[in-house]
């Protein structure tokens, strides 16, 4: 008796794990754009999380996509992004695209978990810009401190598929550096530091 109920202890334990299995294998995420320079993912489906890391490359395009399918229901989705491009990063883009490439909107059952407890922050930039009102489903962080090249960003958000009629969809990542003309700012600010600097060197040995 013992023994056979030994038996359907491990054959109970084997059906989890091949349920376990068959439910990680159900959600598939594929880096399908922006030749990214290392990509993986783990799923859990206990805890409803998915892990993901990234490595943007100098080759990489300012815009990743990443194609999910299979995602039901509500998931809290941390995510390391390694910025080895070269550039500074000063904000970075989430935004929900259906499987057409178009914009996914408020009433299509797919969001970043609006509404839920879910947290939704990031290890660098100050700010969080978030559009679940209109026809778009993005999150936009921004604001210093920004993301140095060889340093990297961790986020943290919810994803929600209610209905299921949007798998498969894209996740879209959009990394942005200074613009020129925020460089040319930032130079001529620095000019006039090291002149007002010269001028109180100056000023300090004429009293000497």
């Amino acid at each position: 008796m013992i023994g056979s109920f030994t038996k359907f202890c491990k054959f109970a334990l084997l059906a989890g794990a091949a349920m376990a299995a068959s439910a990680n294998a159900a959600i598939s995420i594929t880096a399908v754009s922006g030749n990214l320079l290392g990509f993986e993912y783990t799923v859990d489906t206990l805890t409803n999380k998915i892990a993901i890391e990234e490595t943007w490359g100098p080759s990489t395009a300012g815009n990743v996509r990443l194609l999910i399918t299979g995602l039901t229901g509500e998931w809290d989705v941390n995510k390391v992004v390694h910025n080895d491009t070269g550039k500074n990063w000063v904000s970075f883009g989430h935004e929900l695209l259906n499987g057409d490439g178009s914009w996914s909107d408020d009433g299509d059952g797919l969001s970043f978990a609006q509404g839920s407890p879910l947290p939704r922050h990031a290890s660098a930039f100050s700010s969080l810009q978030v559009d679940e009102l209109g026809t778009r489903d993005y999150l936009n962080w921004f604001g210093a401190p920004s993301v140095a090249s060889g340093s990297f960003v961790v986020f943290e958000y919810g994803l929600r598929d209610n209905t299921g009629s949007n798998d498969p969809f894209y996740l879209s990542q959009t990394a942005n550096v200074p613009e020129p003309a925020s460089w040319a700012l930032m130079i001529a600010g620095f000019g006039m530091v090291g002149g007002s600097l010269r001028r109180s060197r100056r000023t300090v040995t004429v009293a000497a």
